[in-house]
């Protein structure tokens, strides 16, 4: 059954929301189907403790890892021999990129709380001239 993480909010997603945003985001990127590092059970596996499953909770927040997974391919550089990648191959070798998606999900989380407030001071001004 094809995951539905499109139409989910990311904190909700689960490793097979994670594995088929991947194999999109990797189709689009590479033009070659998602395959994991060594087997599914390994990849899911390192995923599942990165996210969280329905019994163990995760080592990082999902926007970061999802954040992660779009920095983490946008900047792999594919050969002739490694013509893709994985989560499993970035989370081993890459993982300091974690810090600076856990900053840019920081960032942009401070933005939406600043723009929100900033709509309710807006609204709160308008209500007082319009009394």
């Amino acid at each position: 059954m094809p995951s539905k993480y499109k139409d989910k909010d990311v904190q909700s997603w689960t490793t097979t929301d994670f594995i088929a945003y991947m194999e999109d985001k990797h189709q689009e990127i590479f033009g070659i189907p998602y395959a994991p590092m060594r087997s599914w059970g390994a990849e899911t596996g390192v995923l599942g403790r990165a996210v969280g499953t329905k019994t163990k909770p995760g080592k990082y927040d999902k926007e970061v890892v999802r954040r992660f997974i779009d920095i983490t391919f946008a900047e792999y550089s594919p050969t002739e021999k490694y013509p893709g990648t994985s989560f499993m191959f970035q989370y081993t070798y890459r993982e300091q990129v974690m810090q600076r998606a856990y900053k840019d999900v920081q960032e942009d989380r401070r933005t939406i709380e600043a723009e929100a407030e900033q709509d309710i001071i807006a609204e709160d001004v308008a209500d007082w001239f319009n009394s």
